[in-house]
């Protein structure tokens, strides 16, 4: 009987100890860190410790934690994070190349940075609706996303190479950048009249069949719809920038376009307009 009860104590301690080991509660020590704003508040520079689920501590040595910094939690076998409602901002590759199925960010983080979740196993995401500059999602397994009217620039290769099929962009977003969207298999998207540029291969490699590009897009980047199913474009503005190649690669026959309507290359050069489309395409002008 007693060895009995010795047993289960035994199992007992090893299991809470499992738990623990796997519960994310993490000490101070367990991130490398470095001060900001004037010793006002702390970067997180890199994470020292074993475990791979992870609740990032508020403060360190008694300073609130602002800021995640570039490649802190890199290549660190980590399943799960959250963090903090102290962090403003969470800089380039900060979480990149783990194995992440969950993440939490807080409705006090304005910037997301470049890869910074890149190579990751992301279904989905929330982003919070304080979110001003959004990016980093690239290389995971998105199948859907809301982008909050929050944010004004969505950043180069956000949301590359995922799973998602649709997309709207709110009328708060002024830029898409290069390669934000490109890798998916979005075959819907709405963009806002609030956009003025769509950078260099945002929507390039999708399944897209049409597309309205609102009077506000002033430029539309190099390959910008390249390898998509489009079958008809409607350019509302008339005195756009069109890159090379911005809609190669498609099902068009025909496209009418203004001739105030301008194109140019990748080193900045005028080009004719007919550089923008396949060879086959019947350019009309008005």
């Amino acid at each position: 009987m007693v060895r009995k009860k010795w047993l289960k104590g035994v199992v007992a301690l090893l299991a809470a100890l499992v738990l623990a080991g796997c519960s994310g509660s993490n000490s101070e020590k367990d991130f490398t860190s470095e001060p900001v704003n004037s010793g006002q508040s702390v970067r997180i520079t890199g994470y020292t410790g074993s475990k791979s689920v992870v609740i990032i501590p508020s403060k360190i040595k008694k300073l609130p934690v602002t800021q995640i910094g570039q490649e802190a939690f890199r290549d660190k076998n980590l399943t799960s994070v959250t963090i903090p409602d102290s962090v403003i901002s969470i800089e380039a590759g900060a979480f990149s190349d783990n194995r992440l199925t969950s993440v939490t960010i807080p409705d006090s983080v304005t910037s997301i940075e470049r890869s910074a979740f890149y190579g990751n196993q992301l279904t989905s995401i929330i982003i919070p609706n304080s979110v001003i500059s959004l990016s980093g999602f690239n290389n995971n397994q998105l199948t859907s996303i809301t982008i909050p009217n929050s944010v004004t620039l969505i950043g180069d290769a956000a949301f590359s190479d995922n799973q998602l099929t649709n997309v709207t962009i709110p009328d708060s977003v002024i830029l898409i950048g290069e390669a934000a969207f490109s890798g998916n298999q979005l075959n819907n998207v709405t963009i806002s009249d609030s956009v003025l540029d769509i950078s260099s291969g945002a929507f390039q490699n999708n399944q897209l069949t049409s597309v309205t590009l609102p009077n506000s897009v002033r430029f539309i980047g190099y390959r910008a719809f390249q390898n998509n199913q489009l079958t008809n474009v409607t350019l509302l503005n008339n005195y756009a920038m069109i890159g090379y190649g911005a809609f190669m690669e498609n099902r068009l026959t025909s496209v009418t376009i203004s001739n105030t309507v301008s194109a140019k290359n990748a080193a900045d050069l005028s080009i004719p307009i007919s550089e923008v489309f396949d060879e086959n395409v019947r350019i009309i002008r008005q």
